[in-house]
Order: structure tokens, then sequence, then C-alpha cells
């Protein structure tokens, strides 16, 4: 069994620079390539997959933090 998280897109977003995400499951994170977003939405259309070996309960989150990703310094 497995969690399985698809991300489509973004809207609202201020800026015009690329975007990643960091999603976290129960402490391990996967995060995207930058992708290049217009000026209020960025289309990222990812899936996002963690193992399950035991029931997903209340005290288990799920993270997901878009970030602006600079090409000239190192995030």
């Amino acid at each position: 069994m497995a969690l399985i998280v698809s991300l489509r897109s973004l809207d609202g977003l201020e800026g015009k620079s690329d975007r990643i995400l960091k999603v976290t499951f129960r402490g391990n994170t996967q995060t995207t390539s930058p992708v290049a977003s217009s000026r209020f939405q960025c289309y990222f259309g990812q899936q996002f997959q963690w193992p399950v070996g035991r029931p997903i309960d209340e005290a288990d989150s799920l993270e997901i933090r878009a970030y602006n990703y600079s090409k000239i310094l190192n995030n």
C-alpha cells in the first residue's frame, strides 16, 4: 500500500521566479525539479509516492511547501 499525492498546479503566486515544491510525509521529504512559472500560476503535474507499512492516523501529517528557486543562488 502507498500514499500517492498528485500536484497539478498552484495559483495566486507572487513573483516571477521558478518554483520548487517540497512535500514531507512521516519525516521523508521529496522535492520537485525547478519549474518555470508564469506571473500568478505554476504547473507542476507531478506525483509523489510514499510506501505505507502501517495505517495512516490523525497524528500523521502531509506538509507541502512552495519555494522560489533562484538560478543564481543555491537554495
